[in-house]
């Protein structure tokens, strides 16, 4: 007689089997995304590392600490000067408290900035050129250059550095700040981060992992290759970022990445 369907044997052994090509899947599949989990963390690990050394690079490569733009530095931090905005010189007015005219190239001058006014001396020996460090007094838009609005800016006590036609029209002036780059804490993690006097901590990038070593290093050297004592003798800069990342590896371990470059200062 033959019988139609299968046993109860034959439908335990498909299910078996079935659930066994089901669990091997499965498991590939949980392979494949952990796999793809880590890539995936890898990379946004190496981009904040990179965004990391990107950020300290650019603001590095520009600094002249021959010229005082680095103020202090620590392993683990920079304070440096950096230019906020620039002016061309429209008119000057020379006396105890000399006026500067000036057509702002970007943001607008502020009462208190610290400026440099480039003094060109003698047009035809270079040797005189130089810089005036002055600070802002009271500053408005009262002042016209070319038809368009300027602002004025009162220089007090600078009247003795402003020898009679030493700093002309079509001049620079600078207003510069102090900012540090260094770490600090956003939502529990470090992040490599900036500020200036009198203001928060702001995140850039992050978060960076100190548990394997240093979040953010930055060695300083002289022009001869030795550790620089002073700020002014800074002439290269070895930078390292580590940057982690929450996804765990097959060792338990958090996934971490390092990255290391170095900059030359401009003197």
């Amino acid at each position: 007689m033959n019988r139609s369907g299968f046993s109860l044997v034959e439908l335990l052994v498909v299910s078996a089997v079935g659930g066994l090509l089901l669990v091997g899947v499965y498991g590939t599949l949980a392979a494949q995304r952990h796999a793809f989990t880590l890539q995936s963390s890898q990379v946004e690990t190496q981009q904040s590392a990179r965004a990391g050394l990107d950020v300290l690079l650019t603001e590095l490569r520009s600094l002249s600490p021959g010229g005082g733009d680095v103020v202090s530095m620590d392993d683990d931090s920079i304070t440096v000067r950096v230019m906020r905005t620039a002016g061309l010189i429209c008119d000057v007015t020379y006396g105890g408290t000399p006026v500067l005219t000036a057509l702002p190239v970007g943001a607008p001058f502020r009462p208190g900035d610290s400026l440099f006014v480039f003094a060109d001396g003698d047009r035809d020996v270079a040797a005189d050129d130089a810089w005036i460090a002055a600070r802002a007094g009271p500053v408005d838009t009262l002042g016209v250059c070319n038809g368009a609005v300027a602002q004025r800016i009162d220089l007090p006590g600078a009247g003795p550095a402003f020898a009679a036609d030493s700093v002309r029209s079509g001049g620079l002036v600078r207003a510069f700040e102090w900012r540090s780059y260094g770490l600090g804490l956003y939502g529990g993690h470090t992040y490599l981060g900036t500020w200036t006097p009198g203001t928060s901590f702001t995140p850039l990038v992050g978060p960076l992992d100190a548990t394997a070593g240093p979040a953010l290093r930055l060695d300083y050297y002289d022009a001869l290759g030795n550790p620089a004592l002073t700020p002014s003798a800074v002439h290269r800069i070895d930078v390292l970022v580590r940057a982690a990342s929450p996804a765990i590896t097959a060792a338990g371990a958090p996934l971490v990445d390092s990255l290391v470059a170095t900059v030359f200062s401009r003197n």
